[in-house]
């Protein structure tokens, strides 16, 4: 890794922003009570190149709902 010199300072993480992909994978299988919540928590994420993918075993309950309802802000999901 480059010598920093002396004075100069560390890049923050807002200068790497556009180099940086972050992927997110969330597994699921009838976790529909903690679903919402994950979801939003993952794509309220600021200043990230973001990919979020879902994977969901053919849950039974309100998962595949709660998914549909964000699936216009995911890169992937699976039924």
């Amino acid at each position: 890794m480059e010598e920093l010199s002396p004075g100069a300072k560390e890049p923050s993480f807002g200068a790497f922003r556009n180099l940086m992909k972050i992927s997110v994978v969330t597994p699921s299988y009838n976790q529909a009570q903690f679903l919402e919540e994950t979801v939003k928590s993952v794509l309220d994420q600021e200043n990230a190149d973001l990919e979020y993918v879902i994977i969901d075993g053919g849950s039974s309950d309100a998962s595949q709902e709660i998914i549909i309802k964000h699936e216009d802000q995911l890169h992937y999901w699976v039924k």
